[in-house]
C-alpha cells in the first residue's frame, strides 16, 4: 500500500507541477461555462433565461462553488485541474483492485500525462468532470454496486452528452457478463435520467431544454473533410506514443484470447466432444473489420451497419468469454479470487478495450469534432497501456529471478513479447509523429517559407511554484524557439500552450470597468467577454454569454434579429475579435461603425486582437 500510494503521489505531483503553468487567462469557451454559473448562482434559470448549450450539471457545480468561494481567480482556474486529477486518482484506485499496483500507477501515468489530457485540464470545458464521473461509473460497477454505478452514468450525461459512448459500452457489458446485471443497469440508469430530465424540464421548460441541448446542435453545420482529418491527424501526432501503446496492448489481449482459444480447441479435440467455435471468429473478425473500415472510411453508414454486429459479437463472446476466461487470466498472468471464479482483472481489460474502440469508432466518424472530445477514451486506452507494462515489468522481474536461481535462461516467453510490443509501438509512434506533422496546415505553410521565418519564439512564464522547481522544468521541457518540422516532446508542447495567455484581461477589464457602470451592460466576443464581465463585475446585456458563430448562421434572419436586440442605448461596450466569431457577422460590423467608437485594440499571446468599442453618445 506504501508504495502503491508513493506512485500514486509522484504521478500527481508530477501533473501539478505541469498545472501549475496553466493558472493563467486564456482566451476561450471555458468563460462562458463560468459566468453561467454565475448566472445560476444568483438565481437566473438556464435555458429558459439564456441559451447554454450543454448539459446542466457543470453549471450546477460551479454555482454551488462559487456560492462558497465567491468569484476567486484561483479557485477557477483550479476546478479544471482538479477535476482531472479526480479522474486519475479514480483510474488509479479502478485498476488497482483488478489488475495490481504497478498497472494503476502506470495507467494513471499515462491518462494524466498524455499530451491531450494534460492541455484540456488547464480550461474549465466540462470534459474533465465528464471523465471523472464516467470513470466512478465504472468503478462502482466492477465494485457490484450497480444503483451507484447507474447514478454515475446519469451524471456523467447531464455534464456532457459526449459521455454517452462510454454508458453504451458500460451497458453492453453489463449483458455480457449477466442480462440481469445488465437489466438492473439500464432500469435504474433510465429511471434516474428520466427523474432528472423531468426535473430539469419542469425547473427551465421542456420546450427550452429541447430546443438547446438538442435542436441547436442539429442545426450546426458539419465541418469539412479537410477540417475533420486535420483534428484527428492533430490528435494523433501529439498523443502518438499512448495511442500506440493502447494498439500494442489490444495485440496482446487478441493474442492471449487466440491461445485460450487454441487452447480450448486442443481440450475439446482430447476429450471427444464437438464444440462449435467457427460463428464465434467470424462474428468477431466480421464486426473488427467493420469497425476499422468505418474507422478509414469515415462514413456514419459504416457504423450503423457495425453497430448491430458488435452487439452481437459482445453477446456470442459472453458464452465464449465464460468458458475461456480462467485460461484467458492465467495467460494475462492476472491474479486468482480467493473464491477460485474467474481471475481479477480480464474483464477489466476486455471491458476497457471494448470502450477504446466504441469512443473511437463513434467520434471518427462524426461531422462535427474537436480534439477535446476524445478525452474520454484515453483513461480506458491508458489501463490497457499501463497493463501492458506491468506484465513486461513484473514478468521480466520473475524472469530474471528464475535465471539467478537456476544460472539458466528460463523459458518465460511473456516478458519477452511484451518488451517487444512496447518496443514496435514506441518505435512506430517515433517514426509515425513526423510525417503525422507533415500533413497538417501549418506545416506545409511553414515548409513554402525561407528557414529563417519558420521559427516561432515563445516566452516563459514561471508557474506557481517555488523557484527551483521552475528552473528544473525550465532547463529541462522548455526552449524558447520552434523550428517547424524538428522533434519535441509533449512537455515542450504543453508549455508552449501554456505560455499564450490572455495576459491583456485585467487591463482591458478595467478600460471597461473606467467606461461603464454598475446599469451599463456589455456584449461581444464569447472566449473573452465573459471573463471582462466577470473581472469588470458588469453585465453582459441580455444575458446573450454565447455567441459561437454557428448560433447565428443556421437562419439567414438571426444576425439582423441579434443586432436589433443589441442595439440599445445601455449597450455600452462591444468587445469583438477581429474577423472571428461574432466580429466575423457584416451586420455587427456595420453596427459598431455606425454607433460605436474603438477606445483600444489588443493583440494577444494567442494570435487574435480584440477591439473594444464605446457606444458614441445620441444627440
Amino acid at each position: 500500500m506504501v508504495l502503491w500510494l508513493g506512485g500514486v503521489g509522484l504521478v500527481a505531483a508530477v501533473y501539478l507541477v505541469f498545472k501549475m503553468f496553466a493558472m493563467n487567462w486564456y482566451l476561450g469557451d471555458e468563460h462562458i461555462y463560468t459566468y453561467q454559473a454565475r448566472l445560476v448562482a444568483t438565481g437566473v434559470t438556464p435555458y429558459a433565461e439564456f441559451a447554454m448549450a450543454h448539459p446542466p450539471l457543470q453549471a450546477l457545480f460551479a454555482a454551488l462553488v462559487f456560492m462558497v468561494t465567491g468569484l476567486n481567480p484561483v479557485v477557477i482556474r483550479l476546478l479544471p485541474i482538479l477535476w482531472g486529477l479526480a479522474g486519475g486518482v479514480l483510474l488509479a484506485l479502478l485498476v488497482r483492485r483488478e489488475l495490481g499496483r504497478l498497472a494503476s500507477v502506470a495507467a494513471m501515468a499515462f491518462f494524466l500525462l498524455s499530451y491531450e489530457p494534460l492541455r484540456a485540464t488547464s480550461h474549465f470545458t466540462g470534459v474533465n468532470m465528464t471523465v471523472a464521473l464516467l470513470l466512478a461509473a465504472f468503478l462502482a460497477y466492477r465494485q457490484g454496486a450497480v444503483r451507484t454505478s447507474a447514478g454515475f452514468c446519469t451524471a456523467a450525461v447531464f455534464t456532457r452528452l459526449y459521455a454517452i459512448p462510454g454508458v453504451l459500452a458500460l451497458v453492453f457489458w453489463a449483458f455480457v457478463e449477466h442480462w440481469r446485471k445488465g437489466v438492473r443497469l439500464t432500469a435504474w440508469g433510465a429511471g434516474m435520467g428520466l427523474s432528472a430530465f423531468l426535473a430539469l424540464g419542469l425547473w427551465a421548460g421542456f420546450g427550452n431544454v429541447v430546443s438547446n441541448l438538442v435542436l441547436y446542435h442539429a442545426q450546426k453545420t458539419p465541418m469539412s473533410a479537410e477540417g475533420l482529418r486535420r483534428q484527428n491527424l492533430t490528435v494523433l501526432f501529439h498523443n502518438a506514443p499512448t495511442i500506440f501503446l493502447f494498439l500494442a496492448g489490444l495485440l496482446a489481449l487478441l493474442v492471449l484470447g487466440w491461445l485460450a482459444y487454441r487452447h480450448l480447441k486442443e481440450q475439446t479435440r482430447r476429450g471427444g466432444s464437438k464444440v462449435r467455435l467457427v460463428p464465434y471468429d467470424l462474428v468477431a473478425i466480421a464486426t473488427l473489420a467493420n469497425l476499422a473500415v468505418s474507422a478509414i472510411k469515415g462514413s456514419t453508414g459504416w457504423v450503423l451497419f457495425s453497430i448491430p454486429l458488435a452487439v452481437a459479437a459482445v453477446l456470442v463472446w459472453s458464452a465464449r468469454i465464460r468458458r475461456t476466461r480462467e485460461l484467458l487470466g492465467q495467460q494475462a498472468g492476472e491474479r486468482e479470487r480467493g473464491d477460485g471464479s474467474e481471475p481479477v482483472g480480464i474483464g477489466l481489460l476486455l471491458l476497457c478495450a471494448m470502450t477504446t474502440l466504441v469512443f473511437l469508432a463513434i467520434l471518427l466518424n462524426m461531422e462535427r469534432v474537436w480534439m477535446y472530445y476524445y478525452i474520454p477514451a484515453f483513461p480506458f486506452a491508458a489501463v490497457v497501456g499501463g497493463w501492458l507494462v506491468s506484465r513486461w515489468v513484473l514478468g521480466g522481474i520473475t524472469w530474471a529471478g528464475r535465471l539467478i536461481r537456476s544460472r539458466r535462461l528460463p523459458p518465460h516467453w511473456l516478458p519477452t513479447a511484451a518488451g517487444l510490443l512496447l518496443l514496435v509501438a514506441y518505435l512506430a509512434s517515433w517514426w509515425v509523429s513526423p510525417n503525422l506533422e507533415r500533413n497538417l496546415r501549418y506545416y506545409q505553410q511553414s515548409m513554402t517559407r525561407p528557414a529563417s521565418q519558420r521559427v516561432h519564439g515563445y516566452t516563459w512564464r514561471p508557474g506557481m511554484l517555488p523557484d527551483p522547481i521552475n528552473r528544473l522544468v525550465r532547463a529541462l521541457c522548455w526552449k524558447d524557439q520552434r523550428v517547424i518540422g524538428e522533434r519535441y516532446n509533449r512537455f515542450n508542447y504543453l508549455l508552449w500552450h501554456e505560455s499564450r495567455t490572455f495576459d491583456q484581461a485585467q487591463q482591458m477589464a478595467d478600460l471597461v470597468r473606467s467606461h461603464t457602470g454598475p446599469e451599463d451592460r456589455i456584449f461581444g466576443d464569447s472566449s473573452s467577454v465573459p471573463l471582462l464581465a466577470l473581472l469588470s463585475e458588469r453585465t453582459i446585456l441580455d444575458h446573450e454569454v454565447d455567441t459561437n458563430i454557428m448560433r447565428y448562421r443556421g437562419d439567414p434572419g438571426a444576425p439582423q434579429q441579434l443586432v436589433e436586440r443589441i442595439d440599445q442605448p445601455e449597450n455600452r461596450v462591444i468587445v469583438l475579435s477581429r474577423g472571428i466569431g461574432v466580429g466575423s457577422l457584416p451586420e455587427v460590423q456595420r453596427l459598431v461603425q455606425s454607433r460605436y467608437r474603438p477606445l483600444g485594440s489588443f493583440p494577444t499571446d494567442q494570435d487574435r486582437t480584440l477591439t473594444v468599442y464605446l457606444r458614441q453618445e445620441e444627440d
